[in-house]
């Protein structure tokens, strides 16, 4: 039998919710989908095993090279996910205007979770006197 018993189940699958596990499912298969079309051309001309002499090796060199950019178009399949690319505009809209703040200007406040003898040390270093 199982090792949790038949009538019970363990603690930890009644606080994981069906919404959680199916985010995990789309997450990995789409994972594995990028990865399954990006390796699917190298294997398949790895396991014909064409001479060089045939192809002059060119076949095998661009499916080798068309697997290895598997990361980029994954990191590009993520970044069209809304989450993701909701928080890349809030970190580049946060970037943006640090950047063009006026030297002397007002300063954004010190985030709340800092204790006040941090936040105070923070404020001094901004304005360039030492600690």
């Amino acid at each position: 039998g199982s090792p949790l018993g038949s009538s019970s189940t363990h603690p930890i699958y009644e606080s994981v919710s069906a919404q959680t596990v199916q985010g995990f499912l789309v997450f990995f298969l789409r994972l594995l989908l990028v990865i399954g079309i990006m390796w699917t051309p190298f294997f398949l001309i790895w396991m014909v095993q064409v001479p060089y002499f045939v192809m002059g090796g060119h076949l095998q060199w661009f499916a080798g090279a068309w697997a290895h950019t598997q990361g980029l178009v994954s990191s590009v399949v993520y970044l069209h996910k809304r989450d993701i690319k909701a928080e890349l505009g809030a970190i580049f809209a946060c970037a943006r205007s640090r950047r063009f703040q006026v030297p002397g200007g007002s300063r954004s406040k010190v985030a709340p979770t800092l204790a006040p003898e941090e936040a105070e040390a923070r404020g001094r270093a901004d304005e360039g006197t030492s600690v």
